[in-house]
């Protein structure tokens, strides 16, 4: 044979397997499709679906590549809807040849990507899991196995998978879990390698969330006898956070009950991994401190798992002469000791003891010690505790960083408690045995959000089950100085299951500088630039306030008395009266705000005799509702309710203001007002100049910003004058101005325009109307004489008459005007 006809049949059987390669997926992909399903129908009480499948010879020649996408196992019966598993691409290698055997599919490789996996078990104890048919359940000695699993790789890529046990009310959970396993699968002697990871591992229990955010990575082996469900933990490494971990041991998966024996530990490891199970930002808060120490940590799980009862579990944790020393401080957080247990017998998760026996440090020479117990922890935990211990806030500087912050001042304290979580839930203190007090003295705080020095020169705090009581607070906060005294009930409901604090407080000051306060502390503010307070939740507090002098924006507040509720984030206020704006004002009603919510206000408000000018330069309020005010001397009385929104600067929202009521101005002086000095054109010089309003009373109404003022009689520079009308949130005026006036205070203009006929010497005053139209900065002034000239009309009539009867009675003719 020459080397042509070689080189053509070379080349034809590569044709030809080439052709195959392309042909045989195609040919076979409905038979490996309907064995899949057939298989799966015949073993599955449960529904197998997949959206595509892809098959190819070569991605992995000589064996057969089956990709199927979006496959999913979902739930029958009871857990109909339910998704057992979903993965987005389910790769494997399937030996060719086995798929014309009755035996089963062999199978090398498998690849999950994004599996989804949902474990359930209901409240009556049945697992979503349990989806074999019984007859798929038997032994290799009852029959052939349908699938010979001879393993090089498994991988599951971006796992997540929650357990879910409604009948023990147990939860775990975990995601972003990447795995990769290698072995061989056959009956009672398999072994499987393995190594991964998986993050943000939680677990709940009884409704109590115990694990939060835990890391675990591991890698090892796993020796099973698959026919007695019987697996041997080999050569196990683990890192439970940063914590090493080394298992080893056995379990036995029965069909109502598993056996545990198995024992872990942990030697060698320093405080750098007990570290590791705080929350990531403490982590990185204490990563460039030297750390010391020496922890050990071991424990066993022996026993029966099943769903009546649990195995038996003991923990033990120590660490030893630990030091945490910040490498720019000479001193250093030394003797950090904690000797921890965890110890339950066979039997129900309620016989879990928790037990720190002893948490202690020293802190620039000060101990703090601390212990806590927990027992019968799901169906009612009994809580006990100790914290003993004293800080010098003064010498922390000398072992943590506080970077610009100043701290000083002593913390004493010493707190037992000990009782049944229920005491608690239910409100019954006095079964929740608390005693102990804390104090500070000569405590001061400054820092650059808090620039105003907090400063407290004694303060006591003493506990009992019932309550916390303040005695003799005394302290400064800026240019504030206040002392208190009260108490706050159910605190452990606050502290422990969201419950709402309750408190009865006695504040007094003799200065209370508030506009600093809303500032953040900022010593040279005069106004207030800040958002409105947002009122936190969980606080039901009464303040009984008494201030001397309070200073708000450019006001300043003398007298504060009266009561003020913070309950369902509402500020309440309750007849609070306070001298100002040389008056007095009694207000009540409501403040409102919470987070992502405009702050909201509906106020009554008494006011007495409050200075016009200086209330109008203190308060946007008055330069909104009483424009006038601005060239004006004299004092106003109000009875007025107001609702609203408030802003920046606790600024109203004048196009949502709304409300009404009383007003009254007494001994009122109006200089040089744009209004007045168009109005004085009409009258005798000089009239309008310094205007003089006799007191008056008016109602009005405000509408979205909008004022409407009933009518009104009063006297403007010594004119009869009714009033009404109104003027919009824009300051666009509409008001009536009906005058009688006296006929000498009429300017040459008006009286020529009204005439001088016979007659008018009999009228002493006559009627003008002004309409103020246009807006305040330039009003629109215009004159309507219409009834004046009526009324000169009316008196020259019976002028010309009177003047007539007489002429007729002189020649003998009055019975012409009989």
């Amino acid at each position: 044979m020459n080397k042509k006809k070689i080189g053509l049949i070379t080349a034809a059987v590569l044709a030809a397997l080439l052709l195959l390669m392309v042909i045989l997926p195609i040919v076979f992909k409905g038979n490996i499709v309907t064995k899949v399903k057939q298989m799966a129908n015949e073993s599955l009480l449960a529904k197998l679906d997949f959206q595509a499948v892809d098959i190819s010879l070569f991605r992995s020649f000589p064996q057969l590549d089956i990709r199927l996408n979006d496959l999913t196992i979902s739930g029958i019966n009871e857990f109909e809807g339910k998704t057992l598993l979903s993965v987005a691409t389910l790769s494997t290698s399937v030996s060719l040849s086995s798929l014309w055997k009755s035996d089963g599919i062999t199978v090398s490789e498998i690849i999950f990507k994004n599996p989804q996996v949902n474990f359930l078990v209901n409240p009556t104890g049945k697992a979503n899991w349990d989806i074999v048919k019984p007859s798929a359940t038997g032994s290799s000695k009852e029959g052939k196995s349908p699938m010979k699993v001879a393993l090089s790789k498994i991988q599951l890529l971006n796992t997540a998978l929650s357990y879910q046990d409604d009948q023990s009310k147990m939860i775990a959970r975990f995601k972003e879990g990447n795995f990769d396993l290698s072995g061989f699968l056959q009956g009672s002697d398999s072994k499987l390698n393995f190594a991964g990871k998986a993050d943000s591992i939680s677990f709940e229990y009884g409704g109590k969330k115990l694990v939060s955010g835990m890391k675990v990575s591991g890698e090892g082996a796993l020796q099973a006898n698959f026919d007695q469900m019987n697996f041997r933990f080999l050569d196990n490494k683990f890192k439970i956070n940063q914590l090493p971990v080394e298992l080893q041991g056995t379990f036995v998966m029965g069909d109502k009950a598993d056996q545990y024996d198995l024992t872990f530990k942990s030697d060698g490891a320093s405080l750098d991994e007990l570290i590791s199970f705080l929350p990531p930002g403490q982590q990185q808060k204490l990563k460039t401190y030297e750390k010391g120490g020496t922890l050990s940590f071991s424990g066993a799980v022996k026993g029966t798992y099943s769903d009546q009862t649990f195995p038996a579990l003991q923990a033990d944790l120590k660490l030893v002469n630990g030091r945490l020393k910040y490498p720019s401080k000479p001193d250093e957080i030394n003797k950090i000791g904690i000797e921890a247990t965890l110890s339950k017998p066979q039997g129900p998760m309620d016989s879990l003891k928790i037990a720190i026996h002893k948490m202690e440090a020293t802190i620039a020479g000060h101990p703090v010690i601390a212990d806590l117990s927990v027992t019968s922890p799901v169906s009612n935990p009994f809580l006990a505790g100790d914290v003993v211990g004293e800080i010098d806030f003064s010498t922390l500087k000398q072992t943590i960083p506080l970077d610009s912050m100043e701290i000083s001042g002593m913390a004493r304290a010493n707190i037992h408690f000990s009782g049944p979580y229920s005491a608690i839930d239910k409100g019954e203190y006095d079964k929740f045995q608390t005693k102990g007090d804390i104090s500070l003295l000569d405590f001061a705080y400054r820092s650059p959000i808090f620039p105003d020095r907090l400063g407290i020169q004694s303060a006591g705090f003493t506990f009992n089950s019932k309550e916390v009581t303040i005695s003799s607070m005394k302290g400064k906060l800026g240019q504030s100085d206040f002392t208190v005294d009260g108490s706050f009930a159910n605190y452990w409901a606050y502290i422990l299951k969201n419950g709402t604090v309750q408190g009865n407080i006695k504040v007094k000051s003799n200065q209370l500088d508030v506009t600093q306060l809303m500032n953040g502390g900022t010593q040279t503010a005069d106004t207030i630039h800040s958002d409105p307070y947002v009122i936190p939740d969980r606080i039901d507090l009464t303040v009984q306030a008494d201030v001397d002098k309070m200073l708000y924006s450019r006001m300043e507040i003398r007298n504060t008395t009266g009561k003020l509720v913070i309950k369902d984030q509402k500020l309440n206020l309750d007849q609070l009266s306070m001298n100002l704006l040389k008056g007095r004002m009694v207000i009540s009603g409501v403040y409102a705000a919470k987070e992502n919510n405009p702050a909201d206000f509906n106020f009554k408000m008494d006011i007495k005799d409050f200075d016009l000018p200086t209330a109008y330069q203190s308060v946007g309020l008055v330069r909104h509702l009483l424009p006038i005010a601005g060239n004006s001397k004299g004092t106003f009385l109000s009875g007025l309710t107001l609702s609203g929104t408030l802003g920046k600067g606790y600024a109203p929202n004048f196009a949502a203001l709304n409300g009404g009521g009383q007003i009254s101005l007494k001994g009122i002086e109006l200089v040089g007002t744009n209004m007045f000095t168009e109005i004085g054109k009409y009258f005798r010089k000089d009239l309008f100049t310094n205007v003089k309003v006799n007191d008056f009373v008016s109602n009005l109404t405000i509408t979205n910003g909008a004022v409407s003022i009933s009518p009104f009689t009063t006297k403007i520079a010594n004119q009869e004058v009714t009033i009404s009308g109104s003027q919009s949130l824009a300051l666009d005026l509409n008001y009536q101005l009906n005058f009688k006036v006296n006929k000498s205070d009429l300017s040459s203009d008006v009286t020529g325009l009204i005439g001088f006929v016979p007659g008018t010497e009999n009228i002493e005053k006559y009627p003008i109307k002004i309409n103020v139209v246009g807006n305040l900065k330039k009003p629109d002034i215009k004159v309507d004489l219409s009834e004046a000239k009526d009324l000169v009309a009316k008196e020259f009539s019976k002028k010309a008459k009177s003047t007539l009867q007489d002429a007729a009675k002189k020649f003998g003719l009055e019975g012409l005007f009989k």
